[in-house]
């Protein structure tokens, strides 16, 4: 490995279990979605294009543009995570914009597809995946796999080497 590449491990929680009702009806499930992180020492560091970026993610995330700035203007950070659970669309635009310093990773979303129905019991899941509440909780060791270490390598351009 050359000495300018970046390195750093980022721990992913498993693809949680279905849980099904007595006729096998999906009632919780782990949909695939994306998680947005940035490097933003390879990310221009300059304040108009860091302002600009914040503000062309912003529809595409959950956060506003001021959220997304306080996020990558550190330069002395390597790996932030901007947004975690977004859609397919979503991360295809983000894709598009070819920006270096930004990379996505393959996540998982909880989805409840009767929304509300049965919520107290079914409980739910923290931002990190972690069960809180009603069935989920009672059968978390049973329901939440094994978490996944990725591997992410960048060159000193910020380019993806690597991801394992």
């Amino acid at each position: 490995m050359q000495a300018r590449q970046f390195q750093t491990v980022v721990t992913l929680p498993a693809r949680r279990g279905t849980i099904y009702d007595t006729n096998g009806k999906e009632l919780a499930m782990s949909a695939p979605s994306y998680s947005l992180y940035a490097d933003p020492k390879i990310i221009q560091d300059k304040k108009p294009n860091l302002e600009k970026l914040s503000q062309q993610l912003s529809p595409l995330t959950q956060l506003s543009s001021r959220d997304i700035f306080a996020k990558i203007k550190d330069k002395s950070k390597r790996f932030v995570w901007i947004d975690r659970f977004i859609d397919a669309g979503a991360a295809e635009q983000i894709r598009g914009l070819k920006i270096r310093g930004l990379g996505l990773i393959e996540d998982w979303k909880r989805v409840y597809p009767n929304d509300g129905l049965l919520g107290s019991t079914l409980g739910f899941l923290g931002k990190e995946n972690q069960a809180l509440e009603g069935l989920e909780l009672f059968h978390d060791k049973a329901l939440r796999g094994e978490k996944k270490e990725v591997t992410m390598r960048r060159d000193a351009r910020g380019r993806p080497l690597i991801q394992d």
